[in-house]
């Protein structure tokens, strides 16, 4: 009996793909936004190890949609972006910012429509608080809150949209 192929690894109706983003904000303090994380509804869960800032994780209830880990040592946290591969879309995001950030916010949410809409209702709080920009895995564009706000598209798609890929027999050659 043979066995099924492995999806694509970039075909999220075949298997389950975590999306992710980070946030920059201007002149948020770290404190600030873990406050108005835990104000959005999100719970602490303590790290496996000892850390400055636990993670969060929304809803609290049921099954995750949204993890976040906030990031306050920006120095650092640069440095080790520097060191790897990702200047690509580290530098013209800060760029984007137009300033170094305060501190930054990763999230990492389930697939589907529910978790881009909650990702997108925490956007318009933080950066409606704070400023900033945010950028998802979509795209290299830095969305701001009157984009997320007027649901603007860019490369085709919304903030956080889902990306539907379309079954084709030309794709594995």
């Amino acid at each position: 009996m043979d066995a099924a192929p492995a999806p694509h690894e970039n075909d999220r109706r075949q298997a389950p793909h975590p999306r992710s983003g980070i946030f920059l904000f201007r002149d948020a303090s770290a404190d600030a936004v873990a406050q108005a994380i835990q104000a959005f509804g999100a719970v602490a869960r303590p790290y496996a190890v000892p850390a400055l800032w636990p993670f969060w994780e929304y809803p609290a209830a049921a099954e995750p949609r949204l993890q976040l880990h906030l990031i306050d040592g920006i120095a650092e946290y640069e440095i080790d972006l520097l060191a790897g591969t990702y200047l690509s879309w580290w530098l013209p995001l800060k760029a984007a910012l137009g300033t170094d950030p305060a501190c930054a916010l990763q999230v990492q949410l389930a697939d589907g429509e529910a978790a881009a809409g909650t990702v997108s209702r925490l956007a318009i709080f933080l950066l409606g608080q704070y400023g900033g920009i945010v950028q998802d895995d979509n795209s290299a564009h830095a969305w701001t809150l009157d984009e997320i706000r007027a649901e603007a598209v860019s490369d085709g798609y919304r903030f956080f949209q889902p990306r539907r890929l379309e079954n084709s027999d030309a794709g594995d050659h």
